[in-house]
């Protein structure tokens, strides 16, 4: 999905049918949409400006001058001059395993290792990152619940107790559904752990423990190229911290 529209992602259900045909217009031409006026923009796709001004207000944004802003944000970042592509992946990379604490994912090792239930939580593009997360505790004996759909979240969200643990995954940590389902967990004392690419995003502050960086957001021609890989080594990570744990504890304790 482009990056554009993939920022009202979660508005779009407030849309209109005029409201969303503007906003998949745009989408499809963001350079040229970017340079037009509101009466021209409202004249190509042949509605009123009025429904521009409401499909902006139903996005939450302060108007259609805003609404343009965010269009040159993207394109901005997608034309931004690079050397190589190749390079900045590298640099992504060095910089996950360069961020990246023992001592923290030991910590979150032994969360994992002695909470009754794990809950993995990840929606969106990060969804087969969680499924992977989940399919990895599985193969050592170590049974997690796999969430990518609001309303299961919504629902076991209310079922989770202090002995739980959530671990969220995310590569922007600003995805609103995560963020009202962290706010929730937070005043019922449930321990939550985040794996991201933002580390001082929204969701980050909701959790006491946090795995990741900073890895810069990209965009090309429109389509959001941010790397996820950095994700799968902060899984990786975790992982074997977990595994190296699991051990130990099992040598220390023979009879368990």
């Amino acid at each position: 999905m482009k990056k554009f529209i993939d920022k009202f992602s979660e508005d779009m259900p407030n849309l209109r049918h005029l409201e969303k045909s503007v906003l998949y217009f745009v989408d499809k031409n963001l350079q040229r949409a970017s340079k037009l006026a509101l009466a021209e923009l409202a004249e190509v796709t042949n509605v009123s400006t009025t429904t521009i001004v409401r499909m902006c207000k139903n996005l939450h944004l302060n108007g259609y001058a805003h609404f343009k802003i965010i269009m040159q944000e993207c394109l901005a970042e997608g034309e931004s001059p690079k050397s190589s592509f190749l390079q900045c992946y590298q640099e992504d990379i060095w910089g996950a395993m360069h961020g990246q604490s023992e001592e923290r994912l030991q910590e979150v090792a032994g969360i994992v290792l002695g909470a009754e239930r794990v809950v993995i939580i990840s929606v969106g593009l990060t969804k087969m990152i969680g499924e992977y997360l989940s399919k990895l505790f599985m193969q050592v004996g170590r049974p997690s619940i796999y969430l990518y759909e609001s309303h299961l979240i919504e629902l076991v969200a209310n079922d989770l107790t202090a002995k739980d643990v959530v671990i969220f995954l995310t590569s922007s940590g600003e995805t609103k559904t995560l963020i009202r389902v962290a706010e929730k967990l937070m005043h019922s004392h449930i321990r939550m752990v985040v794996i991201s690419n933002s580390a001082d995003s929204t969701l980050a502050k909701f959790c006491s423990h946090r795995i990741g960086g900073n890895t810069k957001k990209s965009c090309f021609s429109g389509y959001d190229v941010s790397t996820r890989t950095t994700l799968m080594i902060y899984i990786d990570l975790l992982f074997e911290s977990f595994l190296r744990l699991k051990d130990a504890h099992a040598k220390e304790n023979p009879l368990e």
